[in-house]
């Protein structure tokens, strides 16, 4: 704060000097005519900065509201999409030879395009470029007018409305509010890339890159961020496609296989008999967090107790299970760590809980009870074409690491290997079957095979030349945890009725028949009786 206040004091004359006479023009664009007018003067390529108002975040349900103009950062055009509508041909010609701007254009451009403007695109992006300038700021478009413009602030009379009405979207705001502040926008936009384009020349200049052939930051903006900018433009506009006939079966698959491990665990755990022992003084309540969208599909006192964490570590405390721990209310904690001691004391019901929580988290994160909008079934939008599709959201190299994010739902974290993870995956679909295929690609270690050869580092190179199949992860374990370090293992040996002797790990899982019934558990919980299944 004194280092800015120092600044502004020592350029005072100058900065002073910037603010006075300074007169936006802003102009209402009313008719098809008018904006034919207008553009026409605009007809060789040129660079136009241009935002929308919509009346929410879902391109695919929500409206446009206007569409702003600035093709030199001094007049702005507010153009109701009503008036664009007239003639969408018209305005997508025009933006053909046009180097397009603009503050987060990616959720824009998903809109027009959607509307049937298909030549708009990112050229450059006043968000990316000040996250590439410098990304420990904000770099919304409100503080880029504060950096780099003098109209800082320029959204105050709408920040006021937004506080004393809070309308339900941008479109129910004032009109005369409204067109000031999207066509500001606009102009802001304009100056903002202006100035910043001018500091990412100066700071290539000022720290030129050590060696030659290296990048440059600019090349790493033009070349890297925005292509993958437009690339996920694509990819979010097009969506997934997806089967409702075979998610609508999926789940009720799900469905079934939570009916039958709580059929399961009622007769194993003896749930009646509890719930009927009277000084029990059991009350079957539940918060909030354990309210189901679908309780009414599961609406018996079995799947209360099941679902319910609290009610769960009372019923095993009460069947005398091992206590591996309570919660702050005193019931026995019932999370996977305590499944997982509980299967190797051989308790069986533990792996069907285990089973139970795993259907009950698929149905609720990811495939949802068919006719609700539970799981990802909320995300789903029915198309023009009649096809049902799911349209992700990503925030690209957006991460501190430079990866992607995504969100609405994350598509990023699609069940792998988990139970019940097929009926996810099963789901995805393809325009046209006779026409697309579905592959899956896995890239082993690819983010470190790349560092090895962006790099050159020797050691990374010289493992993946003696083994191109090596496992750098095992290989780091092994270098920090295990090299020329001596561990002691416990181990288990066992003779099978055939006279076969087994080595075991003590933690290591082992199939095993106890009293009739098969289980598996770990070694050191083996008991002179049991026999080895398999």
């Amino acid at each position: 704060m004194d280092l800015q206040l120092k600044k502004l004091k020592l350029n005072y004359e100058t900065l002073n000097k910037c603010l006075v006479g300074i007169r936006p023009i802003i102009r209402r664009v009313e008719t098809l005519d008018s904006l034919k007018e207008i553009l026409n003067h605009y007809t060789s390529p040129c660079v136009v900065s241009w935002d929308i108002e919509t009346s929410g975040f879902d391109f695919v349900t929500d409206q446009i509201g206007c569409v702003t103009l600035s093709m030199d950062g001094k007049t702005g055009y507010y153009v109701p999409w009503s008036v664009i509508a007239e003639d969408i041909d018209f305005f997508n010609r025009w933006l053909l030879n046009k180097t397009q701007i603009g503050q987060n254009l990616k959720f824009d451009c998903k809109f027009l395009r959607y509307q049937g403007v298909t030549n708009v695109r990112v050229h450059s992006d006043t968000m990316i470029l000040g996250q590439v300038v410098n990304e420990y700021r904000s770099n919304s478009l409100k503080a880029l007018a504060y950096y780099y413009t003098p109209y800082g602030g320029y959204d105050r009379e709408l920040d006021e409305y937004m506080e004393a009405y809070s309308p339900d979207s941008y479109l129910e705001i004032p009109d005369k509010i409204l067109s000031k502040y999207a066509t500001m926008d606009a102009i802001v936009t304009y100056i903002a890339h202006q100035k910043m384009q001018e500091q990412l020349t100066r700071i290539d200049t000022t720290f030129p890159p050590p060696q030659e052939g290296w990048w440059t930051l600019r090349n790493y903006y033009e070349k890297i961020r925005i292509p993958s900018v437009n690339a996920f433009i694509d990819i979010e506009s097009e969506g997934i496609h997806v089967n409702m006939e075979i998610w609508d079966r999926n789940s009720q698959i799900a469905m079934n296989k939570i009916q039958e491990c709580t059929s399961k665990l009622a007769e194993a755990l003896r749930i009646d008999e509890f719930l009927n022992t009277p000084s029990l003084s059991l009350a079957i309540s539940f918060g909030v967090e354990e309210e189901d969208e679908v309780e009414e599909t599961y609406g018996n006192p079995y799947f209360k107790v099941i679902n319910s964490p609290t009610q769960l570590g009372k019923l095993l405390e009460w069947l005398g299970w091992e206590d591996f721990g309570r919660g702050k209310n005193g019931a026995y904690i019932s999370a996977d760590e305590q499944l997982t001691k509980w299967e190797q004391q051989g308790h069986v019901e533990a792996t069907i809980l285990k089973e139970f929580r795993a259907y009950r988290t698929l149905l609720k994160t990811f495939l949802g009870a068919p006719g609700t909008v539970e799981g990802w079934r909320k995300y789903i939008r029915l198309h023009k074409d009649g096809s049902h599709r799911i349209h992700p959201s990503y925030r690209v190299m957006g991460a501190e690491s430079g990866r992607n994010t995504c969100d609405s739902p994350n598509w990023q974290q699609i069940p792998s290997s988990s139970i019940g993870a097929e009926l996810v995956k099963q789901i995805i679909s393809v325009p046209d079957k006779s026409e697309y295929y579905l592959a899956t690609l896995d890239y082993s270690s690819l983010q470190i095979r790349l560092a090895a050869i962006d790099s050159q580092d020797p050691y990374l190179n010289k493992i993946y030349k003696e083994d191109p199949d090596a496992d750098l992860h095992s290989v780091t374990a092994y270098e920090v945890f295990c090299k020329d370090r001596t561990f002691e293992v416990n181990e288990v040996v066992v003779t099978d009725d055939e006279g076969a002797v087994h080595t075991y790990f003590s933690h290591e899982k082992v199939s095993i028949i106890r009293d009739g019934k098969e289980m598996k558990i770990a070694a050191a919980n083996l008991l002179p009786t049991d026999k080895l299944n398999g």
